[in-house]
């Protein structure tokens, strides 16, 4: 009887769930390493580290990037901290959904800001910097799964405000890192 009342809470479809489905929109965790060059005619050569957090918006038309590097020199030890906004000019490649169209996609130019502590070899000093660079960054899982581990590519070249008489300015990076990104939409 009561079945000619209409249907019953148990005959109501089931609650959508979430696409897994890449759309671009991500938050991530990234570890990398590189060569890193002086910028001030000394030729020197040294190495990167770097640690970094990273979330992007629908399409991956930008993302934010906060990282932590570590470049060691012949000079003295450079630690920096950086927020970096990284624009996508090929964001319309996204809605292509494969691995290819979301790797070129992914390519950025990167334009930051960050403070610098300079320590070793006389010298302790702290002081501002920024950043311009580019990267591509490819899919090594597919990421309508939901999540996914990513290879990245970067060059950067970074400049201290006022560097220390004397010492090598710690400039250019290129790099390699691996990231986890998870869905964010």
């Amino acid at each position: 009887m009561l079945a000619l009342l209409g249907p019953s809470v148990d005959d109501a479809p089931p609650a959508p769930t979430p696409s897994p489905r890449y759309s671009g929109a991500f938050i991530g965790v990234e570890a990398g390493s590189g060569l890193a060059f002086s910028t001030d005619g000394r030729e020197e050569a040294g190495f990167n580290a770097r640690l970094a957090l990273r979330a992007s918006t629908v399409l991956q038309l930008a993302d934010v990037n906060l990282g932590f590097d570590h470049e060691r020199f012949e000079g003295p030890v450079a630690y920096r901290l950086s927020l970096a906004t990284q624009l996508h000019p090929m964001f319309l490649f996204m809605l292509g959904n494969d691995r290819l169209w979301m790797s070129l996609a992914s390519i950025y130019f990167r334009l930051g800001l960050g403070a610098s502590f300079l320590h070793g070899r006389g010298v302790d000093d702290w002081g501002g910097s920024w950043d311009w660079g580019v990267g591509l960054d490819v899919p090594l899982f597919d990421p309508d799964a939901g999540q996914s581990l990513w290879l990245g590519a970067e060059y950067r070249r970074t400049s201290l405000l006022e560097p220390p008489p004397g010492h090598a300015e710690p400039g250019q990076t290129t790099s390699l890192r691996l990231g986890w990104r998870v869905n964010a939409l």
